[in-house]
């Protein structure tokens, strides 16, 4: 290997490592995440992972609270995050959605999308029961197979598909109660006979969560609609009356990204997911 192979293979290995770091950011608690947790997080030792942080945070996409010694995600992340969310036309489409489905089902409303092997929630809007849950917030970063959103963009993969998502995301999945092979492999196949995914997440035992995927033109998954609330809130017999209201809500935001012109929908990349 030459000195600028070499070279250049060692800057990839960083960049790679500083954004495994900026992704454990993102999955952070409001109040940051210690050094230790993060390296674990990210797979580095701490040592890389703390002059990693020192970096982002001289670049403002990290910051160090100093009276705790946790990091949290900087204001420039979020100058970034806006500039791309641009392109995301999706999400001002499914807004509209949203609002909908919260006033009918009086729970609050979710959307996310894909990313890779996690997802985003790029949207929430709260509705009028007395009593909210918020397990997401905009901006947070979950892995796919954790929770209803989870389950439901794995469905409508092949099982070799699935199975492959879930083995790479095994790691951070454990620390989850449920989130095991079998358990998630049997709320895929009751997603796919149901219509839409159930909250697979025990560690939150309070909350329940349903989801129905939204497919691109080639039926692949790219994101998601949800709704959460309190476990009274979701009875069995109310399932199929929430996933009906989020299915309905899914096709026409499905459908208003399909009526655009091809420019506007590339530039959404709602036709361009893997």
């Amino acid at each position: 290997m030459t000195e600028k192979t070499a070279s250049k293979t060692g800057g990839v290995q960083v960049l790679r490592r500083a954004v495994r770091l900026l992704k454990a950011l993102s999955e952070a608690p409001a109040e940051g995440a210690r050094l230790a947790d993060l390296a674990a997080a990210a797979e580095l030792d701490r040592a890389t992972a703390h002059r990693l942080l020192a970096t982002l945070c001289e670049e403002g996409l990290a910051e160090r609270e100093a009276d705790n010694r946790r990091y949290a995600i900087g204001l420039d992340f979020f100058a970034l995050a806006a500039a791309a969310s641009n392109r995301f036309d999706v999400a001002e489409v499914a807004h509209e959605s949203l609002q909908r489905a919260a006033a009918e089902l009086g729970d609050s409303v979710y959307f996310a999308v894909r990313s890779g092997d996690d997802y985003l929630c790029l949207d929430v809007v709260t509705g009028s029961y007395p009593v909210q849950t918020l397990p997401l917030d905009i901006g947070s970063r979950r892995p796919l197979g954790a929770g209803a959103i989870g389950v439901a963009l794995l469905a409508p993969m092949g099982d070799a598909e699935w199975q492959a998502v879930l083995a790479r995301n095994a790691a951070r999945l454990d620390a989850s109660a449920g989130q095991d092979p079998d358990s998630l492999a049997a709320a895929i196949a009751a997603a796919r006979s149901d219509g839409y995914a159930q909250q697979a997440d025990r560690s939150l035992p309070a909350i329940r969560m349903a989801a129905v995927v939204l497919l691109n033109r080639r039926g692949r998954p790219l994101s998601a609609i949800a709704a959460a609330g309190i476990a009274d809130r979701f009875p069995p017999d109310r399932l199929p009356e929430i996933g009906a209201v989020l299915a309905r809500e899914a096709r026409r935001i499905e459908e208003a990204m399909w009526r655009l012109p091809d420019a506007a929908r590339h530039r959404a990349r709602w036709a361009t997911a893997p």
